[in-house]
Formats: structure tokens, sequence, C-alpha cells
């Protein structure tokens, strides 16, 4: 935190400092703090931001979720990328699609799923089939 501040608020600050006039923000959740900072830095550049959806299905083994949105319902989505971690990353992933789509962007509500779907991270956490003579196939994580 050398460079970014000694607190929360200091760090969400210089963080939110990005944010200028005519952007799109797109935030994930936050602790109450750091969201008044945000929503400050957004009314001094004039700039209305997206929340992220907290509102994400019950976890399911198979990765399948269903995001409800101010805009759409994305069911039965079947994230590529694996970790409890990335239910907030897909949902952000979600609002950023929303919000270019808003601007004109030609993002639509399958493209939306299918990209979550197909989404890669070489390397963390990645699933990944091998072959050896001893079995027929076997499924790793990293």
């Amino acid at each position: 935190m050398e460079y970014l501040g000694e607190t929360l608020v200091e760090v969400a600050a210089e963080k939110a400092a990005i944010i200028r006039p005519n952007s799109i923000v797109v935030v994930s959740p936050q602790p109450e703090v750091v969201r008044r900072v945000i929503v400050e830095r957004c009314r001094e550049c004039g700039v209305t931001p997206a929340w992220t959806t907290e509102d994400i299905s019950d976890p399911e083994l198979n990765c399948v979720r269903t995001f409800r949105t101010e805009k759409d319902i994305y069911e039965k989505v079947r994230l590529a990328l694996r970790g409890a971690h990335q239910l907030t990353n897909a949902a952000t992933a979600i609002a950023l699609a929303e919000a270019l789509g808003s601007k004109g962007f030609a993002i639509g509500h399958d493209a939306i799923i299918e990209g979550l779907g197909v989404a890669r991270h070489p390397g963390r956490l990645e699933k990944f089939q091998t072959s050896t003579d001893n079995a027929e196939k076997s499924f790793v994580l990293l």
C-alpha cells in the first residue's frame, strides 16, 4: 500500500481517480466505504456507475449459474473459469457487456453466455485432459 495509501478509503480514492467524464464505469461488489468513494468520484465526473449483480443462483458443482441483472436474466451459464471468485468476475463481465451494449456495441445475450463459457486463463486452475497407456483419460486441475 506504499503507493496507493494507508487506508481502504485512500486506496479506493487512488483507484477511483482513473474515472473520467464520459467513461463507462462498472463496479463489482465493494465495502460500503469504498462504494461511497466511487460514487463521489463518479458524481464529480458526471458518470453513472453500473454495479454488478449480486443476484447469482446458488452454487452447483458443475459451475452452472443464473445471473439476474436489471436488464436481463442469464440462465444456465456454464463458467469456463474455475474458482468461487469467478462468480464476481463473471457478474462484472456481464455488467460491462451490458454497459457497452447501451453505448451501441453489438454484444447480444447469447454472446455474453458463450463468452463466459469459453473464457480461458491458461495455467490458473486450468482443466485439461491427458491420456496415458495406463489410463484412458484423466482430468487434472493446476
